[in-house]
Order: structure tokens, then C-alpha cells, then sequence
């Protein structure tokens, strides 16, 4: 569990940027907290973890991905943009 509890703050964490904070950044889009995980499920062997990702470009927009425990790898399962391609970023 422990181990599942660190693989989420890892996937959460964001790089830092030196950029300059103001008020229209604190409003745009990806949120300062960065790309969010949802949703996450470890296989029934324990090999790997499937979660749902926040896009880059799309904070309201998911993704799936899976984080393979024995290489250390993670990759896009499945890409949101392609179940629906004509769909407009959300702009809050």
C-alpha cells in the first residue's frame, strides 16, 4: 500500500517552473497542482496499476494509463482525444 500511496504523488507531482505567478496564471489552464490521477486500480497480480490522468493541454479531460511495477514504466492505454476528436478544451 505504501508503495501504491508514493506511485500517486510521484504520477501528481508536476516540474517545477521558475515562472512569475499572477492572477491570470492562477486561473489558466493546466492547474498549478498539475496534471491530476484518478481512478487508480491495482491488476489482480499486482504487476501493474491502471489510473486516469488529466491531459497537459486539458485539465478536465482524461486519460488511461498504466504504471508497469516490474520495469518501471509508465504508458497511455488509451487516448481521450481519440474517443472524441472534435471535442473543445473546457475553459472555466
Amino acid at each position: 500500500m505504501r508503495l501504491i500511496l508514493t506511485l500517486v504523488a510521484l504520477l501528481a507531482a508536476g516540474t517545477a517552473s521558475a515562472e512569475r505567478l499572477t492572477l491570470e496564471r492562477l486561473y489558466a489552464d493546466p492547474a498549478l497542482s498539475g496534471p491530476g490521477v484518478r481512478a487508480l486500480k491495482v491488476s489482480p497480480d499486482g504487476a501493474r496499476v491502471t489510473f486516469l490522468r488529466a491531459r497537459a493541454d486539458d485539465q478536465y479531460q482524461m486519460d488511461l494509463w498504466e504504471y508497469n511495477m516490474k520495469d518501471k514504466t509508465t504508458r497511455r492505454l488509451v487516448d481521450s482525444k481519440a474517443l472524441a476528436p472534435g471535442r473543445e478544451p473546457v475553459r472555466r
